[in-house]
């Protein structure tokens, strides 16, 4: 019941046609990462992630096989023409890349098809959070443009209903799916049934559709007020999803490291997520840091920024800070 919802509702509204065969149930869209890499990492092919890019893509890989790089991103993601001559798998975030949030245009996104058919290499496309999608259309996903089967697809239902629900996917070629069935089996035989009828049945009713209207509604608000505060403080925008998502990338002042400054935040009751996780060579000190508001009432985010800022200005009025040191 609930790969049939997937391959009637949620693939077509991102321009993907699968059969059953084709779509695996997953522990969210990581455990469909790890699978993905299990099937395909080999000595001989070199895998090339994201820079900054999902820490999770860099350790999966490095308990695989495979030889891996990071390419760095620009304000338009991962530019297909970096990407070494020896390529043999990507794994990208097209609609929104972890954690600049930046989103590859249709124009980069048919490129990279190209190169993958001339090149003769694979990609994975994770499409984490296409729902936060609330400004503008999302583009079509890399898998509905691909015509030769070179994308397997991961999507996951955590992040529009709840992060503890693990329910993921894995769409990919009848073949690739009976081996990640296979790998699947041995690590955890299914996800939990019960979880799978029940999200089938609130899908299948239609609370679903209802929970992503209101949904995008209150993340236009919050992303909104989120913006807002900032203006005045000492952070700089440095990346934002252009069609809506759920959290903004941001630098501190120069100088400033930004773990430095999440602990000072942390004692006055805001999290905020230290950039230098996203990065295999990270800028020292790293500025970088990522803000979330998905999970922030509305009411309490320009306070919540109010407190980071003086955080920021603990540590610009310590004696011995200077631009040129760690925090």
């Amino acid at each position: 019941m609930l790969i049939d919802y997937i391959c009637t509702r949620t693939l077509p509204r991102r321009g993907i046609h699968a059969r059953p065969e084709e779509v695996l149930i997953t522990v969210g869209s990581q455990n469909a990462l790890f699978l993905a890499i299990d099937v395909l990492a080999q000595p001989n092919r070199l895998a090339v992630i994201e820079e900054p890019g999902y820490p999770d893509f860099a350790e999966t890989l490095r308990r695989s096989d495979a030889p891996w790089r990071c390419v760095p991103i620009d304000n338009n993601g991962l530019d297909p023409a970096s990407l070494p001559d020896d390529t043999r798998l990507v794994v990208v975030t097209p609609s929104h890349n972890i954690p600049t949030g930046a989103t590859m245009p249709l124009p980069r996104r048919v490129d990279l098809l190209s190169r993958a058919v001339a090149n003769d290499f694979l990609i994975v496309e994770d499409d984490y959070d296409f729902e936060m999608s609330y400004l503008t259309p999302p583009l079509p996903a890399l898998k509905s443009l691909d015509r030769e089967g070179r994308v397997i697809y991961l999507g996951s239902f955590s992040k529009s209903l709840f992060p503890g629900l693990r329910i993921g996917y894995l769409v990919a070629s009848e073949p690739m799916i009976a081996a990640a069935r296979e790998a699947r089996a041995i690590m955890l035989r299914h996800p939990p049934t019960h979880l799978q009828r029940i999200t089938a049945h609130f899908l299948a009713l239609g609370h679903y559709d209802a929970h992503v209207v209101r949904m995008r509604e209150e993340m236009k608000r919050r992303r909104s007020e989120t913006i807002d505060a900032l203006t005045g403080t000492s952070f700089c925008i440095a990346g934002t999803a252009r069609d809506g998502g759920a959290s903004i990338w941001l630098s501190a002042p120069e100088g400033m490291d930004s773990l430095g400054l999440a602990e000072r935040a942390r004692d006055r009751g805001v999290l905020i997520e230290p950039g230098a996780v996203f990065f295999e060579a990270p800028p020292l000190p790293c500025p970088f840091f990522r803000l979330g508001y998905g999970s922030i009432p509305l009411l309490q985010i320009r306070r919540g920024l109010q407190q980071l800022q003086k955080a920021c200005d603990d540590l610009l009025n310590r004696p011995l800070f200077r631009p040129d040191t760690w925090a």
